[in-house]
């Protein structure tokens, strides 16, 4: 049985572009488009749960970024309850994105990646 060899390209592909993917040896073309339509959505995991602490913690970094020692003054705690306030956040987001299939490769969670994970699930709300 021969292997099953599929190309993904891209939606605007020329068929220059398809002619070589045969030449290499592909036995299946599909576009972008095509190829997100086979795929299985992934699993809605949901929205770890927080407490207050943590809650304050995601939101300052989010949306007041600063230095650590900025951050726990402006939160009333020190640098070392800080430090295990985001331990906690990454472990339970970690959780969430290895529930939902988005686990990063290497398994480590940025402070970047962080505050976006929170601007996309914690929109910020003037009051």
């Amino acid at each position: 049985m021969a292997d099953r060899i599929i190309v993904v390209l891209p939606d605007d592909a020329s068929d220059d572009d398809r002619r070589a993917a045969r030449a290499l040896g592909a036995t299946e073309i599909v576009s972008l488009t095509e190829f997100r339509a086979l795929q299985p959505a992934a699993p809605e995991a949901p929205i770890p749960t927080f407490t207050p602490a943590e809650t304050g913690v995601l939101t300052e970094l989010a949306y007041r970024p600063d230095t650590r020692s900025r951050l726990a003054a402006r939160l009333g705690v020190t640098t070392s309850t800080l430090d295990n306030h985001l331990a906690a956040i990454k472990r339970k987001v970690l959780d969430h994105l290895a529930t939902s299939g988005n686990v990063p490769l290497d398994g480590y969670l940025s402070m970047e990646a962080l505050v976006g994970w929170t601007m996309r699930h914690f929109p910020h709300q003037e009051t």
